[in-house]
């Protein structure tokens, strides 16, 4: 195993560790709030800088080439995105719901390691429109965690239930206006990676990615208007927020 390999299997290690802790500490400790999370995660996040920073270094460019590194470079985003928002916000306990997404695209980096490196010098376009949609990916992905936690706290509501988890958790409404805001956010970095995309397409883009690529950007471009013109059920937006992120995941099948 190459040195940034190990680096790669380290921050799988420490979100799998995180994921663990956080989410006992949730259903058991008996603390308001959940500090330690933000400050592993904050942790977790110099592990996968080390490796996009060495790979980035060998090829001169954003370590965006191959899915090895796009997967990474994905976990990386959704953690910048949470340890830049989720205080924020006031989601922070959403790191327990971030950290095993996080372990997930940690071990398929690894699996589908490559010691090659991709050179991208020549394609600045490209490197912005993958760049960009990774950031978009992880604003996103966020959103979706917010969307786990809304639907527990939803059912928790519902059940007249007040356990643990619902006080650690946030209100339903402020989960809601959170998956409001990261969605924005998120769609806007997408809809500017597509037009460095058509900037740069050539033959680089198989027909089925982009056109994913395309149905995605569409879906939430519709989910954002739909949600300020008439509004929607929070469980609604929760749903769609998952079913589109889910969706996107399937463009990185398309890349080798």
């Amino acid at each position: 195993m190459n040195n940034d390999q190990y680096w790669m299997l380290g921050a799988c290690v420490g979100a799998l560790c995180i994921s663990v802790s956080g989410i006992s500490g949730l259903i058991y400790h008996r603390q308001k709030r959940l500090i330690p999370v933000w400050a592993a995660m904050l942790v977790l996040l110099i592990l996968q800088t080390w490796p996009l920073l060495e790979r980035g270094n060998l090829g001169q460019t954003c370590p965006i080439r191959g899915r090895a590194e796009v997967l990474f470079f994905l976990g990386w985003a959704l953690n910048v995105f949470y340890l830049v928002l989720g205080r924020a916000y006031r989601i922070s306990v959403i790191g327990v719901f971030t950290a095993p997404a996080i372990a997930v695209l940690s071990l398929l980096a690894v699996f589908f390691y490559s010691p090659a490196i991709i050179s991208m010098a020549d394609q600045h376009w490209l490197s912005w429109h993958i760049g960009l949609a990774m950031l978009g990916y992880g604003a996103l992905g966020l959103a979706a965690m917010a969307a786990i936690a809304f639907f527990i706290q939803n059912s928790l509501m519902k059940a007249k239930k007040l356990s643990e988890v619902g006080r650690k958790l946030p209100p339903v409404r402020t989960l809601q206006s959170s998956m409001i805001r990261l969605i924005d956010c998120g769609f806007l970095l997408l809809a500017i990676a597509q037009l460095c995309g058509w900037v740069a397409l050539d033959d680089w883009m198989p027909v089925m990615k982009g056109w994913v690529a395309a149905m995605v950007t569409v879906g939430y471009f519709v989910l954002i208007l739909v949600t300020y013109i008439r509004g929607l059920p929070g469980r609604v937006l929760a749903l769609w927020s998952l079913v589109l992120y889910a969706v996107s995941l399937s463009i990185f099948f398309f890349l080798s």
